[in-house]
């Protein structure tokens, strides 16, 4: 399976762990900030995940069926005689490979969150008698996690929408070198006329 075009390995052709720092980098320092702020205000830091969690577990859901919603519609429009064209071209065809990869990479990075905050919830819910000290650092940490989950799931969908832009600047880009292209024509074909 390691000359498919699905799956991993074509996915990492279009979305590379570079692009996964550059992606984490802003989601990252506001979670760290955001951790060092509530470290400050002595707040219980239990009680501060738990809130993180159940506003995670409210948010992100929602995004997720919007993206998937939007995915459903991209991949209509993959068929259509715009698509077919955008496939015969290099530009086009690298467009439509990085705004697939894109959403791949978003529903992945999604679901992971979601999957991460339910676990949360769940071990948040069973109480577990250890050493407060311990448990304050793991907190800390599951604090951090959680917010860049959250806030790197927000994120991610700039690129889409980027995506999502450079996909509709390129088919009124086509559609206007069409009729340019009708347009010359006809005006050759008059000119053969007249000749």
């Amino acid at each position: 399976m390691s000359n498919t075009i699905f799956g991993k390995k074509f996915a990492k052709r279009y979305y590379s762990w570079n692009d996964l720092r550059d992606d984490s980098f802003i989601p990252g320092i506001i979670a760290l900030v955001i951790l060092i702020i509530q470290l400050f205000t002595k707040e219980d830091i239990c009680s501060e995940l738990l809130n993180v969690i159940n506003i995670g577990l409210n948010i992100i859901p929602a995004m997720l069926s919007i993206l998937l919603a939007a995915y459903a519609i991209l991949m209509s429009m993959y068929w259509s005689p715009l698509s077919n064209i955008m496939k015969k071209t290099k530009s086009g065809n690298r467009l439509l490979n990085e705004l697939n990869t894109s959403f791949l990479i978003a529903i992945l990075i999604i679901c992971s969150g979601v999957l991460f905050l339910l676990i949360e919830k769940i071990i948040g819910i069973v109480e577990v008698d250890w050493d407060i000290e311990l448990i304050e650092i793991i907190n800390s940490i599951l604090y951090a996690i959680s917010l860049y989950l959250i806030l790197f799931s927000i994120f991610i969908l700039k690129d889409i929408a980027f995506n999502i832009y450079n996909f509709a600047s390129f088919t009124i880009n086509t559609e206007i070198k069409d009729e340019v292209k009708k347009k010359e024509n006809e005006i050759s074909q008059n000119n053969k006329k007249i000749e």
